[in-house]
């Protein structure tokens, strides 16, 4: 049996993963919907949006159980199961907010305390920030987000306030974890969240808001989880200590590119690789495409940025990933009346502290 606090984060997570879902229905149930590319873990799984379709009805159903019945632990290995599947039957399903409820279902199944939960929360923050800390933030994205207001515009031409904001960010895992501090850093937090939802809301930006719900349930679930004025007690099982230690260390190693960026709160760090299709004609490369290519392609109709195409089909942003990046790109390949040998994808990859960026074509003849 969960504890009350711990059901109360349950409840929390359950809400903000199917809040997710709702305003990203098409990547859930692509078999009511247009076609876009599906990409599994591997080669060999298939590419079935019926089967994709029926795991998240599942999951919708165990979550839902989960909601009404928080103190039925055994619920949260289903949901969690469930999850685990849809990231292997199709990689875009591994969207951040989607990881982090993954996460933290795992740790509410391991431990009731609700500190145990909130040392994994937190970690989005030191990671987040961490990232951040980069002359593509703070001289790119911090303007863009200032932009969202005219009030706030003149504030983007300062990039120390960006590196600013980005080591505040980071700061936020010791300060909710001091007791001293963790007051003033609970208030803080939701502020600094309802400051994104405002940008990301239609009252600013108005995009990517598939994420204003994650916002809002990870401050409700931080708020809770550090409202006691204790620390996690030490005397726990040592296997349940992997979960804190892989969401703390593992996204270290994406400096040398071993982990993915998708696993590490490089959030809105603008340092993920880009792709865009490129194609001679100046039109759409097949019929399937003709309302995306009018809407979103660029210079002259002869490139369209895949992220543009999955926003508006998926209402998400393509997980950033060499293979779903490239098996995007072959389903546009694959669906061109005439091949051009000239036709394929741009991947722009950027080193995030040295400024230098490379760009790698594939043509559609390579793309496997």
């Amino acid at each position: 049996m969960a504890s009350a606090g711990a059901q109360r984060l349950i409840r929390i997570s359950v809400l903000g993963l199917l809040s997710g879902m709702a305003l990203s229905c098409p990547l859930w149930f692509p078999v009511l919907y247009a076609p876009f590319p599906i990409t599994p873990i591997g080669d060999g799984i298939p590419e079935n949006p019926v089967l994709i379709s029926g795991l998240s009805v599942l999951m919708v159903l165990n979550a839902v159980a989960l909601f009404w019945m928080p103190g039925q632990k055994m619920l949260l290995p289903g949901l969690f199961v469930l999850i685990a599947l849809n990231f292997g039957f199709n990689l875009n399903t591994a969207q951040p907010w989607v990881w982090c409820y993954w996460l933290l279902f795992w740790a509410l199944w391991l431990d009731p305390d609700p500190l145990f939960a909130g040392l994994v929360a937190v970690s989005i923050y030191w990671w987040g920030g961490i990232f951040k800390v980069s002359p593509y933030f703070a001289e790119d994205n911090f303007p863009w987000f200032c932009g969202a207001f005219s009030w706030l515009e003149g504030l983007g031409k300062f990039p120390s306030l960006g590196y600013a904001i980005a080591v505040c960010e980071a700061l936020f895992a010791p300060a909710l974890w001091w007791i001293p501090t963790r007051r003033i850093a609970r208030v803080v937090l939701v502020l600094f969240h309802l400051g994104i939802v405002l940008v990301l809301s239609p009252l600013g930006h108005d995009w990517n808001t598939v994420v204003i719900p994650w916002n809002i349930a990870l401050a409700s679930f931080v708020w809770v989880a550090f409202s006691g004025s204790g620390y996690l007690s030490g005397r726990r099982h040592v296997g349940s200590w992997f979960l804190p230690g892989l969401v703390w260390l593992a996204p270290a190693f994406n400096f040398w590119g071993i982990w993915p960026d998708m696993l590490s709160w490089k959030l809105y760090s603008n340092t993920q690789a880009e792709a865009t299709f490129y194609t001679p004609e100046p039109k759409a490369p097949c019929a399937a495409l003709d309302v995306t290519w009018r809407t979103n392609a660029f210079n002259s109709g002869q490139y369209l940025l895949l992220d543009d195409w999955a926003q508006a089909r998926l209402h998400v942003p393509l997980v950033v990933s060499t293979r779903v990046l490239l098996h995007t790109g072959k389903w546009i390949c694959d669906c061109m009346e005439e091949q051009k040998d000239s036709a394929g994808v741009y991947l722009l990859r950027v080193e995030p502290w040295r400024g230098g960026e490379h760009v790698e074509f594939y043509p559609c003849r390579q793309i496997r």
